[in-house]
């Protein structure tokens, strides 16, 4: 027998009528026979509603109550029934809320692989752009380690999945990319980046030696900037929009669909990709009540 305290459903809601939306998670060990039978299960309680599963079945997404829930609280395969009203998707910071500005943490300069000499912060000392090479890129000795191996190898055999706001495909630093796969979770279109952030943590990773961008800063190169592994085999979707008017079960649903789409492209899973590098920027500043509504 569980507790009830020890599921966060049911810990604040248990008595509460509402309907709210709700995430049920199924131990990975649990034979699929009996994950398909909670899952009926849960089908069949008063008020509920599946929307979605994930991961073989083994995370529902649902509309429900927790007096409706809470017959689910001593089945020891569940890991957790947990309401997403609870567990914001981001890092919200309550508007007009008073903070202390956080202190920068002072860092030491890293050393240069295969070097001695340490890279100092650019604000510590003049810095130029070193042809494609920004200060971020040589603070991670990529310039080192593109003269060891080759840009053409950076990244070879190695699947990123980036889970942002889209791809301009048709930037021209994306020029001759590997790109595998990209899906919509929001609208089902061709690539699309409405805010430009996919599209920019894309070409800090990817961007090609020698391809140049068309509205570039004066300070860099003709050839543009260079990505940390340009030779990666790319994978892209899209579950970040400009506006906030998807529900938080539609949020968590382009979410954790998207996870699921990325690790299914390894070998493990039935893909092709031995390795798989997961990118996601979640964060920002929202009106919590006005997300949930």
């Amino acid at each position: 027998s569980r507790d009830l305290s020890e599921m966060p459903a049911f810990s604040r809601h248990a008595s509460q009528n509402i309907m709210k939306p709700y995430a049920v998670t199924i131990k990975r060990d649990v034979p699929a026979a009996d994950v398909e039978a909670i899952a009926q299960r849960v089908r069949e309680l008063p008020s509920t509603t599946v929307r979605k599963s994930l991961f073989g079945g083994h995370i529902l997404l649902l509309s429900s109550t927790g007096s409706a829930l809470s017959e689910l609280q001593q089945d020891s395969r569940l890991v957790s029934v947990t309401d997403l009203t609870e567990m914001p998707p981001m890092d919200i910071t309550e508007p007009n809320r008073d903070t202390e500005p956080k202190k920068l943490r002072q860092t030491q300069p890293m050393v240069a692989l295969g070097g001695s000499a340490a890279l100092l912060p650019p604000w510590s000392k003049p810095w130029k752009l070193s042809g494609e090479y920004t200060y971020g890129m040589e603070a991670l000795s990529a310039d080192v380690v593109h003269s060891k191996i080759g840009t053409d190898v950076a990244g070879q055999g190695v699947g990123v999945c980036i889970l942002d706001s889209g791809l301009d495909i048709n930037h021209p630093e994306f020029k001759g990319i590997n790109l595998k796969g990209y899906l919509d979770f929001l609208e089902s279109r061709s690539p699309i980046d409405p805010i430009s952030h996919g599209t920019h943590v894309a070409g800090t990773i990817v961007a090609p030696l020698g391809e140049g961008a068309i509205n570039r800063p004066v300070e860099v190169g003709s050839g543009g900037v260079v990505g940390i592994a340009p030779n990666v085999n790319l994978y892209v979707g899209r579950i970040l929009r400009a506006d906030t008017e998807a529900s938080v079960l539609d949020w968590w649903g382009s979410f954790l669909s998207s996870i699921d789409w990325c690790t299914n492209q390894l070998a493990s899973r039935g893909g092709s990709e031995k390795h798989m590098v997961m990118n996601l920027s979640l964060g920002g500043i929202y009106d919590r009540s006005s997300f949930f509504d």
